[in-house]
């Protein structure tokens, strides 16, 4: 027997896949194996089905996210970690909750750009995510300021920020523009911040990692 977490599940990796508004109440009772009333004993409707899978969605983004985080000791893994959450981890992460190899970093920002016209708290739950991204990367630079790893005149917050920026700005073009051949772009970048973060007698030869 379905539980109301195995019906959101399944509904999120429809969503994610075929969008919100082509995705029907039937898609997930097909998908789920239930009946109508099944379906509907536990939701009122479409729009709370997917309110709950967005919910659910962030919630597992951040639980992972903080697990890849936990592993970090030094200024090269923070910045790949950050550079390969968006461009790789995150499709490993959706593929992880959704259990489908079909999802992709494409279906996520698709979803959330489609939806956020039609509903205001999805636009409110992406700036969350982004703002948590931003403060876990603002806190590890400052750790690493207080070690001396990285320079001391640094602005951490202002470095968080673009960092960020960059990042999304990545991913939106990648989205946008189908382009999947500009990471040696990326890389040149990220080596940028990483040579402006670092203090002079650290070596600056490692490079961002494949």
């Amino acid at each position: 027997m379905k539980t109301k977490k195995d019906i959101i599940k399944i509904a999120l990796k429809i969503f994610l896949i075929k969008g919100y508004e082509l995705t029907t109440i039937s898609d997930i009772i097909s998908e789920s194996k239930l009946s109508k009333g099944g379906l509907y004993y536990h939701f009122k409707n479409k729009e709370e089905i997917f309110s709950k899978s967005i919910n659910y969605l962030f919630q597992e983004i951040d639980k992972r996210k903080l697990n890849i985080y936990e592993n970090i000791t030094n200024i090269d893994d923070l910045l790949n970690m950050f550079l390969n959450l968006f461009m790789t981890k995150l499709s490993k992460i959706l593929g992880n909750i959704t259990n489908s190899n079909q999802i992709t970093v494409d279906n996520f920002y698709q979803l959330i750009t489609e939806a956020s016209l039609k509903f205001p708290f999805i636009a409110k739950k992406y700036n969350e995510f982004q703002r948590s991204n931003q403060k876990l990367l603002y806190d590890l630079l400052l750790i690493f300021q207080q070690k001396k790893e990285i320079k001391s005149e640094c602005d951490c917050k202002l470095f968080s920020l673009m960092v960020s920026l960059l990042t999304e700005g990545a991913l939106l073009n990648n989205f946008a523009t189908k382009e999947v051949n500009n990471r040696e772009n990326y890389e040149k970048i990220f080596h940028y911040i990483r040579n402006e973060l670092l203090n002079e007698n650290i070596n600056q030869n490692i490079g961002v990692k494949k």
